[in-house]
């Protein structure tokens, strides 16, 4: 029942509204936060996003993908989904659509363990 009443709440328009544009500038200001981390680092690319809050990143280090989410997971505390689950190994299926402080805290666990892999 609590979820039902939440969600009556969230669906009104003005709250509906606020809850949108609080979406929408968590997804821009996250992408802004990818781009930058990307352009500091000389091992990753990013895949460019057209819509949504979830990006391929590209390493260069000789790991599998699902290898390195498994150590980012263990060694990190931090998930991401292995590219080689969409047929793209060699990258991490990352989300950015969240508060800058956590974004920016992931890329940093992230860029963490692909150093300790140079």
């Amino acid at each position: 029942m609590l979820d039902s009443r939440l969600a009556a709440i969230a669906l009104q328009p003005e709250v509906r509204a606020r809850l949108i544009q609080r979406a929408r500038n968590y997804v821009r200001s996250g992408f802004a936060n990818v781009a930058r981390w990307v352009a500091a680092r000389a091992d990753v690319e990013v895949v460019p996003q057209h819509d949504g809050a979830i990006c391929f990143v590209k390493y260069r280090q000789a790991i599998n993908s699902s290898e390195l989410a498994r150590r980012l997971i263990e060694e990190q505390s931090t998930l991401v989904a292995p590219g080689d689950l969409f047929g793209s190994d060699g990258y991490l299926r990352v989300s950015f659509g969240l508060p800058d402080d956590y974004v920016n805290e992931g890329l940093r666990r992230i860029g963490e363990e692909l150093d300790k892999l140079r």
